[in-house]
């Protein structure tokens, strides 16, 4: 997975593995979620967003199955 960093209250940084469809979120709190059967489109619409912190809460939080590591 590839690390890009953010600009965001909240989260540090996002990796996205195209193969597994992780979606990887690190926080500031130093949590990292691990989401799983995220489409690549999802993963760009994330990285597009105006605020990323904001569309993480309304599309990815609520809707994908993850692990808190």
């Amino acid at each position: 997975m590839k690390r890009y960093l953010v600009n965001s209250r909240n989260i540090i940084s996002v990796d996205y593995d195209e193969i597994t469809l992780i979606l990887e979120i690190e926080f500031k709190l130093l949590a990292i979620h691990q989401y799983f059967e995220v489409s690549i489109d999802e993963f760009v619409s994330l990285m597009k967003a105006p605020n990323i912190e904001t569309h993480y809460l309304d599309f990815i939080y609520s809707k994908y199955y993850f692990n808190v590591f």
